[in-house]
């Protein structure tokens, strides 16, 4: 049941099977897994501590403690943790998880400690440099956190690794380095949608549309129905002149009527491919729902602007002017209205 995702079912027949077996250590861990996913912490806790009465053990007394950190009772997770270190002093699990409770109460230098006996004792682990990695980067100290998280990158290379590191290249202003490090684990991962996704609107954000557009059509190979990435390329291809963009535009634009960051790009496409009354109606009702967004703002009066509206849209776009001084959206408002007779 667990595996197929029916969590009620399982909850239902490991307590038929406790009632019957109640000194079960295997009946008791299924149990208290499947209160986890019920959302039953608490008595997960409970059946847990149960279970470490019927075999305490490093696994089962670990197990305990991560469970009791869900509800962020850290004290009573060290103990068990230091009861599992004295059964098993390099027991891997164990030492993550106090290293994990260390870092979250704040011990950096506990969590340093902790981070080092891991590297020593797991060399070909990632874990111990990815823990050494945050207690540095608590403390602003990004550069050797990088470092680290390249070790740990080389030793066990993960997308959540990729995107870290490629975040950390990109606030220390090593643009390429992001970039690199994301088109690195593509190369491993083709198939990998989430970090495709984010190496396009970096792209994107650099300037880069067609590239970007390359690697946005790439995810919809794979996952057609993703709405940002079908918003995104609408966008690029907008900026291209390319009439797919009334195509993508309008199917993120199906698939996603109630979020006013599509139904704006959708909007701005039509009317830039001469649909104005009808990428009118869009983006007013995209207005509606972001009426502080300027670029929204822009795009309103713009359009009315198109539709021979000069009055109104001067209304609009010296509000964007008023509001929003010293943006490039005021600055093209001001432009625009000084146009309009």
């Amino acid at each position: 049941y667990l595996q197929d995702g029916e969590n009620l079912k399982a909850l239902r027949a490991a307590r038929e099977s406790v009632s019957s077996f109640p000194n079960d250590a295997e009946v008791l861990q299924v149990l208290g897994i499947a209160q986890i996913a019920t959302g039953e912490v608490n008595s997960a806790i409970q059946s847990f501590r149960q279970l470490v009465e019927v075999n305490k053990s490093p696994q089962t007394l670990t197990q305990l403690a991560n469970t009791l950190k869900r509800i962020d009772n850290y004290s009573e997770a060290r103990e068990n943790l230091s009861l599992a270190l004295q059964i098993d002093p390099n027991y891997l699990p164990a030492l993550t998880s106090l290293g994990d409770v260390a870092f979250k109460e704040g011990e950096l230098t506990e969590t340093q400690e902790i981070a080092k006996r891991i590297q020593h004792e797991y060399p070909d682990q990632s874990i111990g440099y990815q823990m050494e990695a945050a207690g540095l980067l608590k403390q602003n100290q990004s550069k050797p956190a990088i470092g680290l998280l390249e070790q740990a990158y080389q030793l066990q290379p993960t997308a959540q690794l990729a995107l870290q590191l490629s975040r950390l290249h990109h606030l220390n202003g090593a643009t390429q380095k992001s970039l690199d490090q994301l088109s690195d684990w593509l190369q491993k991962q083709p198939a990998d949608v989430e970090v495709r996704s984010v190496y396009a609107n970096r792209l994107q954000q650099l300037g880069d549309i067609e590239k970007a557009a390359l690697q946005y059509e790439t995810v919809l190979q794979t996952a057609p129905d993703n709405v940002t990435v079908l918003n995104n390329l609408g966008w690029i291809y907008q900026q291209q002149g390319d009439r797919r963009a009334l195509e993508v535009g309008g199917r993120a634009f199906q698939l996603a009527p109630e979020k006013p960051e599509i139904v704006d790009t959708y909007g701005w496409i039509l009317v830039n491919f001469g649909e104005t009354q009808k990428g009118l109606v869009r983006l007013k009702e995209a207005f509606a729902k972001m009426p502080d967004n300027p670029e929204v703002a822009y795009h309103v009066g713009y359009a009315l602007s198109k539709a021979g509206n000069n009055q109104e849209a001067k209304k609009v776009l010296m509000r964007i002017v008023r509001d929003h001084k010293g943006t490039s959206f005021a600055e093209q408002a001001e432009k625009l209205h000084a146009s309009l007779k």
